[in-house]
């Protein structure tokens, strides 16, 4: 009840549900409009903008080359005709050359060097040829586009200058007559104007640069554009195939640049952002204003709607209140909406069968009773019986509990009797063959019948019982002391500063005699000479016992098999030392327990099951560090060891020695 309480607390008015689907049914259409102008149209009036940009830049390119290749075509004519007349007097090269300059449309100068690229000849239109003293002799060798045509033996165009002629912006084309030179000055004076016509009326701006980005033509500026350079401005430094945005004069544009062939300059058409895009603006605006009409008119249909069926569900809700307090007292009402007046009557219905279900109910109530108060009792009478029976259970845990335990003691002390008795009951045969001998001698030597032969077999038997009792009584030491060892004694660490490759090199030199009888190898691939404050002992002891449990465990019934000792540093102080084998590996369920005491897979047959535990101490207690394990069958097996490079200190360890103390000599690490 407290949760559905809380449900109806965070529910939502009727009226406000009902005017949220009716203004989302009338925003449905504005946003799919706005979406499909945004995806689909959107797009394409910005590609026809960018497509108008484009065709007028190609154009304006296209009408500025056809310009120049005239020209080029008529100074190519005329220095085909002075190629096959190389004969003419000077006099009449001026006449032809001044002829040529008031006929043209073109060329407003021109001149013809000799071999030096001096000027020699010069043709002016009439009203200009009193400048032709102050241009004969004028040496044009310094000029590049001189140079170049002659390098390339074809028209090569200058950038533009400032005319001594007109005094005006012009450019040059350059055309090689054997050694000599005929020049053509063009006027681009007309360059403004066109760049205006194609402008569209001044709805696209267009410019004209030369090779060196001076802008030679505007088409919003008039005048003087010598010292305005657009060198700056990305768009004229590559040919991209569509507009892009940039700024110029601080106004945000549009557009792209064309290469105009010949000279080697770039049109630039560019267009304002907010012009360009005004069309796609003001689709938007429209839609945004549509929008707020459906919203204003959404609303406003909604809450008229909403608020009649709200009245109408809100007397129904009252009607069912008045249900629940027991006033069954209902007027049906009746609606022009179907559904509303299948509820009325369905609120009358629900009346009378509340009516009916009072009366079965109150029945009922006395039977359950009757029946309630008899099942009380079979319970009660079920717990009693129950509580005496999980006393029993309990018991009988307890009992399964200590069984358990005392089986698994059982099981542990028969294989450790078993692994005792080989040793001690080899001891005891020894000692009583020993003892047998010595009645023998003894009997021999008072009776007088002692031989020599017989005192050297007696000591060569003595010597060998001797051996037989040292070496089996010498096992059994071993195997008690590493029984005793599960609780490691730390006060009999001896700490001191080592290098960690001189420790295992010394352990393995200690191990070298008894590994030399088996068929199996240890690797050292421990190069770190690291310096430890630690303990060589017992970290000595983990080694050995890890190589141990390796050469009894890992290459069990195996002819070969490689230990391999690897090392390397760790962040923080830190150091890693890992034995790893090429073995039979450890089963999954028994590596979770390896480090448990007296837990071995070969118990009874030269395994106590201490070895490792001992190791886990020594690491995690002594030494302070960190062991680990992994293993998987047929792959070998890699313990891990994480050392300090300084051992905690314990309560019942000595302090680390004084670096003036490090000369003391130290016990063997591997002892």
């Amino acid at each position: 009840m407290a949760a559905t309480a809380a449900q109806t607390d965070k529910a939502r008015p009727l009226l406000w549900t009902l005017a949220g689907r009716f203004l989302l049914v009338a925003l449905l259409p504005i946003l799919t409009m706005g979406l499909l102008f945004y995806l689909y149209y959107a797009p394409l009036m910005r590609s026809a903008v960018e497509q108008r940009q484009q065709l007028a830049a190609d154009t304006t390119a296209q009408q500025l080359q056809r310009h120049f290749s005239i020209a080029n075509r008529e100074l190519s004519a005329l220095a085909a005709l002075f190629r096959h007349n190389r004969q003419l007097p000077v006099a009449q090269l001026q006449t032809l050359l001044d002829a040529y300059a008031d006929s043209s449309d073109f060329y407003e100068a021109i001149y013809l060097t000799d071999a030096e690229s001096r000027i020699q000849v010069i043709g002016l239109p009439q009203a200009k040829r009193h400048l032709r003293q102050n241009l004969a002799g004028l040496d044009l060798s310094a000029r590049d586009f001189v140079r170049q045509a002659h390098q390339q033996q074809q028209a090569y165009w200058s950038n533009s200058f400032l005319s001594t002629v007109s005094a005006r912006p012009a450019v040059a084309l350059a055309l090689p007559v054997g050694r000599r030179s005929l020049v053509g000055e063009v006027a681009i004076s007309p360059l403004p104007q066109l760049a205006h016509q194609l402008s569209l009326d001044g709805t696209l701006q267009v410019r004209i640069v030369d090779r060196q980005y001076q802008l030679i033509a505007d088409s919003q500026r008039q005048g003087d554009l010598q010292q305005l350079n657009l060198g700056h401005l990305a768009v004229l430094q590559d040919d991209a195939p569509s507009p892009r945005e940039f700024t110029l004069d601080g106004q945000r544009l549009t557009g792209l640049a064309r290469q105009v062939d010949g000279p080697g300059w770039r049109v630039l058409v560019a267009q304002p952002v907010e012009q360009a895009y005004a069309l796609i603006q003001a689709t938007w605006q429209h839609l945004l204003i549509a929008l707020g009409l459906t919203l204003t008119l959404g609303l406003l249909f909604a809450g008229a709607t909403s608020w009649a069926l709200a009245g109408r569900i809100s007397l129904f809700s009252r009607h069912a209140r008045a249900i629940a307090a027991g006033d069954y007292q209902l007027p049906l009402e009746h609606s022009r909406i179907a559904e509303l007046n299948d509820l009325s009557h369905s609120l009358q219905r629900m009346v009378a069968a509340i009516h009916e279900r009072e009366s079965d109910y109150r029945e009922l109530n006395a039977s359950l009773e009757q029946r309630i108060n008899d099942r009380t009792e079979a319970l009660r009478q079920s717990n009693s019986e129950l509580s005496s029976a999980m006393q029993i259970l309990q018991h009988t845990q307890s009992e399964l509990v200590q069984s358990e335990k005392l089986a698994a003691l059982g099981a542990l002390v028969a294989g450790i009797a078993h692994e005792l008795n080989t040793p001690i009951g080899n001891s005891l045969m020894a000692a009583s063959s020993l003892q047998d001998f010595s009645r023998e001698v003894a009997s021999a030597i008072s009776d007088g019948t002692l031989k020599r032969s017989a005192l050297e077999s007696f000591l060569a038997d003595n010597q060998t019982a001797s051996d037989i009792l040292i070496r089996n009584l010498r096992r059994a030491s071993e195997l008690i002391s590493s029984f005793k060892q599960v609780a490691v004694d730390q006060a009999s660490a001896q700490r001191r500063q080592f290098h960690l490759d001189e420790v295992v090199s010394e352990i393995l030199i200690t191990l070298g005699p008894s590994l030399k009888k088996t068929p199996y190898r240890v690797v050292n691939q421990v190069q770190l000479h690291e310096e430890l404050d630690s303990y060589p002992g017992p970290l000595g002891q983990v080694l050995v016992n890890l190589i141990n449990n390796a050469l009894l465990h890992a290459f069990h019934a195996r002819e070969q098999g490689c230990i391999e000792l690897r090392g390397q540093t760790l962040p923080g102080d830190w150091l890693e030392l890992q034995v790893c084998d090429d073995g039979i590996g450890i089963a999954d369920e028994h590596l979770p327990r390896i480090f448990d005491p007296f837990f071995t897979t070969r118990l009874g047959q030269g395994g106590s099951g201490l070895g490792l535990h001992i190791v886990h101490n020594l690491v995690s207690g002594v030494l302070g560090g960190k062991l680990s394990v992994r293993s998987q069958l047929g792959q070998g097996t890699c313990f891990t060891l994480r050392l300090p490079r300084v051992a905690p200190l314990t309560s019942s360890s000595p302090p680390p020695p004084d670096r003036a103390d490090e000369s003391t000599p130290t016990a063997n690490p591997a002892a």
